[in-house]
């Protein structure tokens, strides 16, 4: 049984990250918010047991290799997305490995409550026959998708980036059939509130 953890990620560019967050705290604020949610994913992402197999896919290549290379180079895979769009480039990234894999999860990096453990409840969810796995987050999109096959319907003309994608994919997983499990729901850091909770979380941490 091979399994596969995808970690999309943008690399730590100024003014091409956390865009929505710009206006409020300028691009270097977006960026060091950027920064650490990458820097904690990734650090979740050591805890996994060396029996899963892990992958960094980009949206873009790295422009400063100095910037990324601090943590991982060499410890994983690392791919660029392909595609025109979020759906396209997670659709490429599950059909691609597919070719080998048997179960694939894939996560981004904003969210800063994810954790190992959480990874793997979405494979035991995978292994007792859910062909997909839904990690929801509060503002209506996920902050986690794992199948055990290919469902192209998942991924063609959904509302991307807004508070309708969760229920869509819902609705998507009941007309084709699809068994799935559904995680429980995490939140993850978009707008300026969010880094205010974030900063909460800090000090409590």
């Amino acid at each position: 049984m091979q399994q596969l953890v995808i970690l999309f990620a943008k690399p730590p560019q100024a003014g091409a990250v956390k865009t929505r967050l710009i206006p409020a705290l300028g691009e270097q604020g977006a960026l060091s918010v950027h920064q650490r949610l990458l820097d904690r994913t990734l650090a979740i992402m050591q805890q996994l047991p060396a029996s899963l197999n892990i992958q960094l896919c980009l949206a873009e290549p790295i422009v400063k290799p100095d910037v990324m290379s601090d943590y991982f180079f060499g410890q994983w895979p690392v791919c660029l997305q392909q595609g025109d769009n979020l759906g396209e480039r997670l659709a490429n990234a599950f059909k691609s490995n597919f070719a080998w894999a048997d179960q694939i999860v894939i996560i981004g990096s904003d969210c800063p409550v994810l954790t190992a453990d959480y990874i793997l409840q979405a494979f035991t969810a995978l292994t007792k026959k859910n062909d997909v796995v839904i990690g929801p987050a509060e503002d209506g999109g996920y902050v986690l998708i794992g199948l055990s096959r290919f469902i192209q319907a998942l991924f063609l003309n959904m509302p991307w980036s807004t508070p309708q994608l969760f229920n869509e994919t819902i609705t998507q997983l009941n007309n084709q059939q699809v068994s799935y499990h559904l995680l429980t729901e995490l939140w993850d850091v978009d707008v300026p509130a969010d880094v205010k909770r974030l900063d909460r979380l800090r000090h409590h941490g």
